[in-house]
């Protein structure tokens, strides 16, 4: 991926990965965010990427995580909170608005 792509990916991570954490009701771990995204936007996204943001994510009150045992071992399922869907809704608009604003320049 080129550097100018990698920088405008980066600048609207945490609306990907909101909108990817919210297809999922019941949760999604990291490591399937990052096959999701690389798979529906063509872009690697390494750990070293996605987990701090989900770090920061969690911070802000826009994810809640919770530990599941069941399977061949733990995983961290992240799901959406009220703020993130708040929060994930405005990011939309404001894509929506920029992207019109673009059609008429």
């Amino acid at each position: 991926m080129d550097k100018i792509r990698f920088t405008h990916v980066k600048g609207v991570l945490t609306e990907i990965l909101l909108t990817e954490i919210n297809a999922q009701p019941k949760g999604i771990h990291g490591y399937a965010l990052i096959v999701k995204i690389r798979r529906r936007l063509q872009i690697y996204l390494g750990p070293s990427t996605v987990y701090p943001a989900l770090v920061g994510l969690e911070k802000k009150g826009y994810v809640k995580s919770e530990w599941h045992m069941t399977g061949e071992r733990p995983r961290k399922l992240y799901k959406l909170t009220a703020e993130g869907q708040r929060t994930l809704d405005s990011l939309t608009r404001d894509l929506q608005f920029i992207l019109r604003v673009e059609a008429i320049v």
